[in-house]
């Protein structure tokens, strides 16, 4: 009947809703952590005669996953960073300054969707972004 039609879309449009709205609160946090980092690299690159390297550091908790926590203890050199945390919406991964030398292995499990620098590429969200 047109009735239960009309329940159905009423249905569909609040789903459609809820999901427009929450993945636009993740952008917005995405976005907010982004530029807080960001905010932070300007001042990695002015401490780099001190501090050359930055280490990749999580939370250290349950609630890390798997693919964050490949990358804690990554150490690379600042004008090297091509990706600054988050790396992914809800990501806690954060950079440390340091004087630790480089280390063998870099970053993994990178999404190119997420993936930037906002100091080096002049862009908040990567081209491949929607």
């Amino acid at each position: 009947s047109s009735n239960s039609f009309l329940l159905i879309v009423a249905e569909a449009k609040k789903l459609v809703t809820m999901h427009n709205e929450t993945y636009i609160n993740a952008e917005q946090k995405f976005a907010a952590n982004k530029t807080s980092t960001a905010k932070d690299f300007q001042q990695f690159v002015n401490d780099i005669d001190i501090y050359p390297n930055l280490k990749v550091r999580t939370m250290q908790d349950d609630n890390v996953r798997d693919t964050h926590a490949a990358n804690e203890g990554v150490v690379m050199p600042v004008n090297e960073c091509k990706n600054t945390p988050p790396f992914d919406p809800g990501c806690r991964c954060w950079l440390e300054q340091t004087t630790d030398p480089v280390t063998k292995r870099g970053l993994t499990n990178i999404n190119p969707k997420w993936a930037t620098n906002p100091i080096t590429s002049g862009m908040l969200f990567s081209d491949q972004h929607s």
